[in-house]
């Protein structure tokens, strides 16, 4: 079974499965995000984030930990609602096996640890 993992606004994350079709998947992410989706770079080869492509717009609150996760890709704007991280696969995205997906969350905590530090 493969996953992805959602930030929320609050800072909390949760693992959730992939679905396997490309439709469903698609609906996924919309609803986990709430309207159309965006991808944006994170410093972690491989994974990608999935935002809501008009959150700033819609004026969806601030995410914290998704825009750190942001920051390591390079990016410069605030990530504004839930974002979820799934594999890039070219073309497509595809979810995370369960290593992966409890490394992704061990360098998530690492991140609120340094927000908590800083």
């Amino acid at each position: 079974m493969k996953h992805v993992l959602v930030i929320r606004p609050d800072g909390t994350i949760k693992q959730r499965s992939w679905p396997k079709g490309t439709n469903e998947q698609l609906h996924f992410l919309q609803e986990q995000v709430g309207g159309y989706i965006e991808t944006v770079r994170t410093g972690t080869p491989g994974i990608i984030m999935i935002v809501n492509e008009e959150g700033l717009i819609r004026g969806l609150q601030y995410n914290e930990l998704a825009t750190r996760v942001y920051l390591e890709g390079l990016g410069a704007s605030p990530i504004m609602g839930p974002a979820v991280l799934v594999r890039d696969a070219g073309e497509e995205f595809d979810g995370m096996d369960t290593s992966d997906a409890n490394l992704m969350i061990g360098h998530l905590f690492e991140l609120k640890e340094q927000e908590v530090h800083a």
